[in-house]
């Protein structure tokens, strides 16, 4: 039950916050995503990245950015929730 609960969070999550269509989420790879830590600002934070390489919006091929940034609350932040998904 948990197991499925961190699956569809992480699945909405990447969906409303990076607004992708379905078939960008489930063409994603763990290899298409990496961290940043960024350090300007006055609150330093982590973002995760993820790489677009194609898609019904990319048909050409090129690589294309797509990063949201860490969230306070933990049960909102993709994040905090991918990381419970992966290692719950």
């Amino acid at each position: 039950a948990q197991e499925s609960y961190f699956c569809t969070s992480v699945d909405f999550l990447f969906s409303h916050n990076m607004l992708l269509r379905g078939e960008d989420r489930r063409s994603l790879q763990f290899a298409d995503l990496f961290t940043i830590y960024m350090e300007e600002g006055p609150t330093p934070c982590w973002s995760i990245i993820m790489m677009k390489h194609y898609g019904k919006t990319n048909q050409f091929g090129r690589t294309e950015y797509i990063g949201v940034m860490q969230y306070k609350e933990p049960l909102l932040c993709i994040i905090s929730q991918t990381a419970f998904y992966l290692f719950y």
